[in-house]
């Protein structure tokens, strides 16, 4: 995600729902100015922790919908696995308002998991194929993942959904999905698939398009300000 964003030194950097400031971290160490806001007190709290002897990083508790900077201040803002947990409503207001405080030609890194079409279309056969090898916990795993997603996630989306919301908000867009179907084996779920050579090999197939609109499960879309 960070990576997306091209970072250079003399960048304002701004982490939008920055929870315990593992991002902050890794850019403030290189010299970055650094800006980190969360709406919970608690991650304020345990990213100050984290971040304590960083200068050039600020934590500030504010709400995501409107943010108390003037125009034109960032060069670079990520939102890393958050948008889907504001409703449609407040994720649109959230983009309006970095696209105000991002400079001319800034940018703006956004990623959300899951996919609906794969958790729609895709999901159900994952856990079909869990059942008929005997995974149990997996299963259980799955489903208890799914239960706390529906509790916290208010609104996920398709890349087109997101694509649509980015534009709405006024930024030039690009949205794809993440082509490593099986994230490498590093996913508790797809660590047994990844080791099988056929799901390997279905893998290489199924991260092209039109597949990977369904099986990629990582949304990134970058958006610029014109």
């Amino acid at each position: 995600q960070v990576g997306l964003l091209e970072l250079k030194k003399d960048d304002i950097f701004l982490d939008v729902g920055c929870g315990r400031g593992d991002v902050l971290l890794n850019v403030s160490r290189r010299g970055i100015k650094c800006v980190g806001i969360d709406y919970s007190r608690h991650a304020i709290k345990l990213a100050s922790k984290l971040l304590a002897g960083q200068k050039n990083v600020t934590l500030i508790r504010s709400d995501v919908t409107s943010l108390n900077f003037p125009n034109n201040t960032f060069d670079k803002v990520l939102l890393g696995d958050m948008i889907e947990h504001l409703s449609k409503g407040d994720g649109l207001k959230c983009l309006k308002e970095v696209h105000r405080v991002l400079k001319k030609n800034g940018k703006v890194v956004v990623h959300t998991a899951p996919n609906l079409y794969f958790i729609k279309f895709i999901y159900p056969i994952i856990r079909t194929i869990f059942s008929m090898s005997g995974r149990k916990s997996l299963i259980e795993k799955l489903n208890y993942h799914r239960k706390v997603a529906g509790i916290v996630h208010k609104n996920e989306f398709t890349h087109m959904q997101l694509y649509r919301l980015m534009k709405k908000a006024g930024f030039e867009t690009n949205v794809f999905l993440d082509r490593n179907i099986l994230r490498n084996g590093d996913s508790m779920f797809t660590k047994a698939l990844a080791k099988s050579p056929f799901f390997s090999f279905m893998a290489k197939i199924l991260k092209y398009k039109p597949f990977v609109y369904f099986f990629g499960n990582d949304i990134f879309g970058i958006g610029i300000k014109k």
